[in-house]
């Protein structure tokens, strides 16, 4: 993985971290701009990580899994506990525990010195648990938005500026789709000079 990224993205490494620029599209919807060419740092650590996930079904066991496999400490979350078991097998033997993920106090509980936050969990519980993401002071991730208010603007963004003054990344949609096809745009436009436009349809 860490050298596709290096060849693809020319990241070298430096003092235990692969860092390296990546020309991409950037929407800055705050300023009314539309989507133009931007330089932004990858950053990568190899240190393990302890990572809690919250939701351990068919998605989050599966981060579980790959997680473990590459050496993080992972902590597991969900609201049925027997039900996750079964997902992650009965010859697992990570910790589930019994979690709300309506009550962003029961996540913090749960979750408390960890790294990174999945939200592996029904988008609906979005922005609670961005809430206790910011309350660990933790990294996070999810993979979709609920858009109920607007079906153009995902919920995730009010939270940006929190995450900024805390030094904190919040990766959102990082699911299948759009998440790995956000990706490959990324990629394709990577060997490009310029991009006028990115179109994605959905099936």
């Amino acid at each position: 993985m860490i050298e596709r990224l290096r060849r693809s993205f020319g990241c070298r490494w430096d003092c235990g971290r692969w860092t390296g620029n990546l020309t991409t599209p950037h929407c800055l919807e705050n300023e009314g701009r539309r989507d133009h060419l931007v330089s932004v740092e990858l950053w990568y650590s190899l240190d393990p990580m302890r990572v809690f996930i919250l939701g351990v079904g068919a998605t989050g066991s599966l981060l579980a899994k790959l997680l473990i496999r590459q050496g993080h400490e992972v902590l597991c979350g969900d609201r049925d506990p027997v039900r996750a078991r079964a997902f992650l097998g009965e010859h697992s033997t990570l910790v589930i525990q019994r979690v709300n993920a309506r009550n962003p106090c029961s996540i913090v509980k749960a979750a408390k010195g960890c790294h990174l936050l999945v939200n592996a969990c029904l988008a609906v519980f979005n922005k609670t648990i961005l809430r206790a993401a910011l309350l660990l002071c933790s990294h996070y991730i999810d993979t979709a938005s609920h858009l109920t208010q607007s079906p153009f603007r995902p919920e995730q963004h009010r939270f940006d500026r929190l995450f900024r003054e805390k030094n904190r990344l919040a990766l959102i949609h990082a699911g299948a789709a759009p998440g790995l096809t956000n990706l490959l745009a990324m990629q394709a436009a990577a060997g490009l000079d310029t991009i006028e436009r990115v179109q994605v349809r959905y099936l």
